[in-house]
């Protein structure tokens, strides 16, 4: 039996889905499937939650080192596209996503982004060593200094909890 503050997990299964280097996963806001950003095949692939079955993909013919993936109150889908100096934003019907903007002002290698629910997209770009806060497309506030900023997510409170690899 665990005790307070003891993890315990047990092991349920993997999916032979062929995925070089996933990085990120998120489930769908409808629940219905799970999106993993894989870095080596350039692209989001998108499974089965249950069996983690391969469903389809989207990114590889645009993307280059995919690393993140979050989705916004809308449904929308923002995938940190690292080698390419940017966010792309996709609409997401089913398993169709259809790219429809990007982010790309004051970042670069972007690892990390996170759709907060204050509106703001915030993305941290490993390269430029900053995090920037995107409102409508638009660059809001800027965190400069860190050393290889990688992940971001939402803390209780809906502060940010900010890993600065480096």
């Amino acid at each position: 039996m665990a005790t307070a503050g003891e993890l315990k997990a047990t092991f349920v299964g993997a999916s032979d889905t062929h995925l070089d280097n996933p990085h990120d996963l998120k489930l769908s806001p409808d629940g219905l499937h799970l999106f993993v950003s894989d870095v080596g095949n350039n692209r989001v692939a998108i499974l089965d939650p249950e069996s983690l079955a391969f469903v389809a993909e989207f990114g590889s013919d645009h993307q280059s080192g995919t690393h993140d993936i979050d989705f916004d109150g809308h449904g929308r889908a923002y995938v940190a596209d690292t080698h390419n100096n940017r966010v792309t934003i996709y609409t997401i019907s089913g398993t169709m996503a259809t790219l429809v903007g990007e982010l790309s002002e004051r970042i670069r290698g972007p690892e990390g982004v996170l759709s907060h629910p204050n509106g703001r997209v915030y993305v941290a770009g490993s390269w430029s060593g900053n995090v920037v806060a995107d409102k409508d497309g638009k660059v809001v506030a800027e965190l400069r200094g860190l050393s290889s900023p990688h992940d971001l997510e939402i803390a209780p409170g809906d502060d940010i909890w900010l890993s600065d690899a480096g």
